[in-house]
């Protein structure tokens, strides 16, 4: 697994990706703590022209961290754009990262192959039941995925099936504590 630590996490320079946003979303690429998106851009710094999926894309933050390596593709799927466009800030793409690919499309849809060439896969989905998690975790399990598995909202409250589903996992996995506050878990499937 990537070595993660937690002082370079925290001290990573993310101000760069903040400047794409505004209000909120900006604070959230500043703090240390809280979200995720330190931790997404500190591990994507940590692969050099590697593939990174975002899926569940959502308003697109997730996405914009993990393409602040520009030596990496990001493919980011949802099946539904509606949040991003009004987001604004990742629509139609965000500017200056020809580097992430927006597909409006659900990832079951996708040719098992893709999950082959993987780096990092971001699982984000809603509506956070574990169901969908668990079918993601099938297909993976089924294929040559030899990387990490960043999951978020773990342990969330409102989502109590997510800790389940966490607690379930047979593989290598940690939950980092300075990332997302609702939990975010990597898997390694290295």
């Amino acid at each position: 697994m990537i070595e993660i630590v937690e002082s370079e996490v925290k001290e990573f320079d993310t101000i760069k990706w903040a400047n794409i946003f505004t209000g909120v979303e900006r604070n959230r690429f500043l703090k240390a703590s809280g979200e995720h998106y330190r931790l997404l851009i500190y591990l994507a710094h940590q692969i050099e022209n590697g593939v990174l999926y975002d899926v569940g894309t959502l308003r697109g933050a997730s996405a914009i961290a993990l393409a602040s390596n520009p030596s990496n593709d990001v493919v980011s799927w949802d099946i539904d754009e509606s949040l991003r466009k009004k987001a604004k800030y990742a629509y139609p793409s965000p500017p200056g990262m020809g580097n992430i690919e927006f597909r409006i499309k659900s990832i079951f849809d996708e040719p098992a192959w893709i999950y082959d060439i993987a780096d990092i896969i971001c699982l984000d989905v809603a509506p956070h039941d574990g169901i969908k998690e668990r079918q993601f975790m099938a297909i993976l399990e089924q294929s040559n995925f030899e990387g990490l598995l960043i999951c978020d909202d773990i342990r969330n409250r409102r989502f109590p099936e997510m800790s389940k589903w966490w607690d379930e996992i047979d593989r290598p996995k940690k939950i980092i504590p300075y990332a997302h506050c609702s939990g975010t878990g990597i898997v390694s499937y290295e």
